[in-house]
């Protein structure tokens, strides 16, 4: 299972990992309506899952996203 700090660095052009604690959507100028679709599908395509519409709706900080994932790695391994 992939690491899902490197993908969230990429996706928002951050480098330091430090720098992901406590970010919302819209805290900084990388983290738009596109780059949280972009980081959406390298989510799915890095997990092999899919999100509904009101997981996406869902996704405004990256507590939230690091739950999700967690949540739903969770529920198809058990």
């Amino acid at each position: 299972m992939p690491d899902l700090d490197p993908i969230l660095l990429r996706t928002l052009k951050l480098s330091d990992p430090a720098q992901l604690e406590g970010l919302r959507l819209g805290d900084i100028p990388t983290w738009d309506s596109l780059s949280h679709m972009e980081l959406i599908l390298a989510i799915e395509t890095a997990y092999d899952l899919r999100l509904s519409g009101d997981e996406i709706a869902d996704m405004t900080s990256i507590t939230a996203i690091r739950a999700l994932i967690s949540a739903k790695i969770g529920a198809a391994a058990g």
